[in-house]
Parts: C-alpha cells; sequence; structure tokens
C-alpha cells in the first residue's frame, strides 16, 4: 500500500471505529479511487470496497472492470455469474458495518439476507469528515486543475470566432481541455445575450451579436480532481449598466 493512501485508509478507518464501527462499505467510486487510485466504472456490478478498522481493504470488483493490479487493496474478483454478495457476505461478521451512501438499497437489503445480524450505520459523514480535509498530493492536483481550467478558457477567449454557436463554442472549449490532459463528463454551459439570463441556459444555436453578455460555466478533470468556474464577457462593447 502506497504511504500516503494507507494515511488516508487509516484515517478512515479511525473515522469510523469512533462510531463503534470496525467494517465499513464503500460503494462510491470517488471514494474508491481516493483509496485505491483507480478509477472504476463497474455500471450495475457489485463495486464495493469493504474497509477493516486497521485500515486493510478488500475490493470486491467484476473480473470485466478489475484493475490489472492493485497496491493498495487486496481483489477479490469475481465474473458474471458468480454471486458477489454471497463472498462479501463470508468476510462480515455480524454487527455494526458503516455503509456509504452510494450503495445500492437493493445490494444492502440482499447483503443481510445473507449475513444475519448486520446492523448498517451510515458511514458518509465519518467518510466525508476525512475527504474534505486535503493532503499535499490533493492540494496540488487540485491547484494544477484550476490553472488548467484558467488556460484552457483564457485561450478559448482569445480565439472566440462571433461566427461560432454557443454549441460550437463549447465543443472548441473542449478542445482546449484535450490539450491541458484534462477531460470532463459534461459539455460546458455555453449562454449568449438573453440565454445569459437564464440560470441552466441549453446551448444551442444561438450567435453572438456586438453587445451581448456571454456566459460560460465550465470546468473540467485532472487526475480525479475537478475544477469549475462561471465567467461574463461581453462581446466588443459594453454599456453602462452591463459595466455595474
Amino acid at each position: 500500500m502506497t504511504a500516503d493512501r494507507a494515511r488516508r485508509a487509516h484515517r478512515m478507518a479511525q473515522s469510523m471505529l469512533a462510531q463503534g464501527v470496525e467494517q465499513t462499505l464503500i460503494a462510491s467510486p470517488y471514494t474508491i479511487r481516493y483509496l485505491t487510485g483507480c478509477d472504476v466504472d463497474a455500471g450495475e456490478r457489485v463495486n464495493i470496497l469493504l474497509l477493516h478498522a486497521d485500515g486493510c481493504m478488500v475490493w470486491f470488483v467484476n473480473a470485466l472492470c478489475a484493475p490489472k493490479t492493485c497496491e493498495d487493496a487486496a481483489l477479490q474478483i469475481y465474473r458474471d455469474g458468480e454471486d458477489a454478495l454471497a463472498l462479501l457476505a463470508g468476510m462480515l461478521r455480524p454487527g455494526r458495518v458503516g455503509v456509504e451512501h452510494a450503495m445500492l438499497s437493493g445490494f444492502l437489503l440482499e447483503l443481510m439476507e445473507k449475513k444475519p445480524g448486520l446492523r448498517p450505520v451510515n458511514a458518509t459523514p465519518a467518510i466525508a469528515r476525512v475527504r474534505m480535509i486535503k493532503d499535499e498530493e490533493e492540494l496540488a492536483l487540485l491547484r494544477r486543475s484550476s490553472a488548467g481550467n484558467d488556460r484552457a478558457l483564457e485561450r478559448a477567449l482569445n480565439c472566440f470566432d462571433p461566427a461560432m454557436s454557443e454549441r460550437e463554442f463549447g465543443m472548441f472549449l473542449l478542445d482546449q481541455y484535450e490539450r491541458e490532459d484534462m477531460y470532463t463528463c459534461w459539455p460546458p454551459l455555453v449562454c449568449f445575450g438573453a440565454g445569459a439570463a437564464e440560470p441552466h441556459h441549453a446551448s444551442g444555436k444561438a450567435r453572438v451579436c456586438e453587445g451581448d453578455a456571454i456566459v460560460v460555466d465550465t470546468g473540467a478533470d485532472y487526475r480525479g480532481y475537478a475544477s469549475d468556474m462561471t465567467r461574463t464577457v461581453f462581446y466588443r462593447r459594453a454599456d453602462e449598466e452591463q459595466r455595474r
């Protein structure tokens, strides 16, 4: 286990121990990535990290999406057709078990049937308290993500072409994130003119006119750490009310 992630796992286990919980089920892919460094999209399959009181972890993950290696957790790989929850139940003790909010209720109910005597405890607040305190590596990644976001939007605005529609400018901005080695799962929100007055405008085919407000709500992800900002500029000129 890497030193930084070992510290994270230990802090999280200690946070749960304060509630009298010695076994915790982590289901959020973001928390799993925080503890393992691995980014896995398991879809509707069981994807659960079992955290023990000593900070050791066992990861129940399907063979189709399992990482090739994982330094930070023991991999318990199952295949389609195998009962992953039965495997998990076999490693749990009756009594209090921490459960993160992202665990599907269907999985939890089935697990409780397979392991009578489990008493679920909400683990999300304790996990959040640990994750909200960023270590130096995380702070550096957040700064890099924010700086990349700044550069991407600055380049896009410097190359602004009034022939672009809102949607086309948004696609052009996505290209700038590629140059920053960043990605986003959502398109930038680009609003021209009247669309800038709508809090959640749907970017479309509108084109800019002189004096229009241009609002861009954008951000992207760098190695698991997201940036986000909204900026307002005016095309060619701004009247007194716009400046105010």
